[in-house]
């Protein structure tokens, strides 16, 4: 019974991490992050959406703030699932806004 209780609430909280992704709600999507891995830290897919909902958790000038959690969000999810069909592409957005940010001097 308990473990159908926490699938249940696991499956609510990715409900609303969706939701918050779509909306571009990346301070609540970081947080629904958080909450599903205290639930599942092995989910790879939970890693990526966390790197995301970091990289544009703060504005672009400061993003050097977020680059040691990003990096290591990314590497948690590929230890986790080195063949995810979307690791490449998140990974990809990030290095090519922080590239952005480097290249025209957004940041600090």
């Amino acid at each position: 019974m308990k473990a159908m209780a926490e699938t249940k609430r696991f499956s609510n909280l990715i409900k609303i991490l969706e939701t918050a992704l779509i909306a571009e709600n990346y301070k609540e999507a970081y947080e629904y992050c958080n909450k599903a891995l205290e639930i599942d830290p092995d989910n790879g897919a939970i890693w990526e959406n966390k790197a995301l909902s970091t990289l544009y958790l703060h504005p672009v000038y400061k993003i050097e703030e977020s680059l040691t959690q990003i990096t290591a969000c990314l590497d948690a999810a590929e230890s986790i699932n080195p063949n995810s069909p979307t690791l490449q592409g998140v990974s990809k957005t990030a290095s090519d806004t922080i590239y952005f940010c480097t290249k025209f001097s957004i940041y600090g």
